[in-house]
């Protein structure tokens, strides 16, 4: 009698490849650097007002250098989400995305490590996560923006 093994080796990527951004706009006047990110899906209609936005804050005292990305999300339509919600039709659960948010979260961390920005703006639907805590014996949930602010652990 023989005995046959298979060894299967299954590689899990840790690094989560990061959502379509393009560089629509960069003013390189300035020496903080600050990034505006727009959902795709409204960058269009709002073009004016972010560019207009954008050039405020160069002409602020701080002297901000403004970089506009237009963003790319997986993150299904507001109808198709909602529609599946029923009591809870407050919370927009198809923008609670974890592979979503770290690949923001990972794109955010690149941008201050690499050009050393000092804030971010994000505008349209862009995905969050939740944390959790038990009180009163029930399980809560609250959205956490901790995610998004810590990007350097420390």
């Amino acid at each position: 009698m023989r005995l046959y093994v298979a060894i299967v080796l299954v590689v899990i990527p840790l690094v989560v490849q990061p959502f379509s951004a393009e560089l629509v706009y960069r003013s390189n006047q300035g020496d903080k650097r600050f990034v505006v990110l727009v959902a795709s899906d409204v960058y269009d209609s709002l073009e004016n007002e972010i560019l207009r936005f954008a050039h405020d804050l160069e002409r602020d005292p701080e002297r901000y250098d403004v970089m506009v990305w237009e963003c790319d999300l997986d993150i299904p339509p507001l109808e198709e989400s909602l529609d599946t919600l029923g009591w809870n039709a407050y919370r927009d659960t198809g923008a609670c995305n974890i592979e979503e948010a770290t690949a923001l979260r990972n794109f955010l961390r690149q941008e201050y490590e690499n050009d050393s920005i000092v804030g971010a703006v994000a505008i349209g639907r862009f995905p969050y996560v939740l944390w959790e805590w038990e009180y009163v014996g029930k399980l809560r949930y609250g959205n956490s923006n901790l995610y998004f602010e810590d990007l350097d652990g420390i």
